[in-house]
């Protein structure tokens, strides 16, 4: 995903200047692996889940990725993708490399910010990683050392197979199974596509989700995927007990961020808009969405919340008064029929 810099006027009559560096210290990179989110768990299952899309996406694969949420007998998580692959070049080279993303000139594909593949270290020490591209596939496994660097072993198995694509996977601990299966509902009510959740955890996915069947889960994505206005109870129920805040939200990319209306329409003139739409969260049991195209708005690192620059107030501003006006269109033609 491509993300809108802010125009910069400074001119370039100020002499001889050097770049901005980065030390990357083990303390910057624990900041950008483990303090960056406030919903680590729920980052690590949308960045894991997000990555595996795009691999499918980039292979024009239509095989579903497999999702594997950890129970007690089976305390593993794993997100499998049947796409590209990584040889060992792209796993030292970009996949270990933070800030490093082949995506971020793009807005066909939901990354960009080299951050997600990481994000397992924002919950576990230990993750293995298992990709090939069609003729060879090999595990390694990225851990953190004594001083806290995260690193990745050579190769520990490699076997020849015509499997192409990558299985990022870790062991949870029996006390965060339940918060695994809270954040895997509200992060694949939103995601572009619905994983095949592999093992013995689709039964207590679906009871999370207050569902019978997965039929049913399926059906309320479709339902937020076409409509502006969410009001099925179930749906808000998800949202609302998600720790999302306000009633005004955009998706992008399948991923739900909620708007600080603050940042939106200043001044007077404005408020009454703005309070009509600060008027859809009644009780928790509507909201207003926007479906934004990948990169039509800034985002923060953390994929946690937007980037209020000044692109990005005024896309959603231009959003607002073009759903108002659109309202008040079809109210005017309801009245004329």
């Amino acid at each position: 995903m491509k993300q809108v810099a802010d125009k910069n006027d400074i001119t370039s009559n100020v002499g001889a200047a050097r770049k901005f560096t980065i030390n990357a210290n083990a303390e910057l990179i624990d900041t950008l692996s483990n303090k960056l989110y406030k919903h680590p768990i729920r980052a690590i299952i949308r960045e894991l889940v997000s990555n595996a899309i795009d691999a499918n996406t980039a292979k024009g694969v239509s095989e579903p990725i497999k999702l594997h949420l950890p129970t007690r007998t089976e305390p593993e998580f794993y997100v499998e993708d049947f796409g590209i692959g990584m040889d060992e070049d792209t796993i030292y080279n970009v996949y270990t490399q933070y800030g490093n993303s082949t995506k971020n000139n793009s807005n066909e594909q939901i990354g960009g910010l080299g951050l997600g593949s990481k994000t397992p270290f924002a919950y576990t020490t230990q993750f293995t990683v298992e990709s090939g591209m069609g003729i060879v596939r090999k595990t390694y496994t990225a851990f953190k050392d004594e001083e806290g660097y995260p690193q990745m072993t050579p190769p520990l198995a490699e076997v020849e197979s015509d499997k192409s694509g990558t299985k990022v996977s870790f062991a949870v601990d029996v006390d965060d199974i339940c918060t695994f299966y809270e954040e895997s509902v509200i992060t694949l009510l939103f995601a572009q596509q619905m994983p095949e959740i592999v093992g013995g955890g689709l039964s207590s996915f679906l009871s999370e989700a207050n569902c019978e069947t997965l039929e049913e889960f399926i059906s309320l994505r479709e339902y937020v995927k076409n409509n502006s206005v969410l009001m099925n109870n179930k749906v808000c129920e998800i949202i609302r007990r998600s720790s999302y805040s306000g009633s005004i939200y955009v998706e992008m990319g399948g991923v739900l961020y909620s708007v600080d209306t603050d940042q939106l329409l200043d001044g007077d003139r404005y408020t009454p808009i703005m309070r009509y739409f600060t008027n859809y969260d009644y009780n928790g049991r509507r909201y207003f969405i926007f479906h934004l195209p990948i990169g039509s708005v800034n985002i923060q690192a953390s994929r946690e919340a937007l980037n209020y620059s000044k692109y990005t107030k005024r896309v959603l501003s231009q959003a607002v008064i073009s759903e108002l006006v659109s309202i008040v269109r079809g109210i005017t033609d309801q009245i004329a029929a």
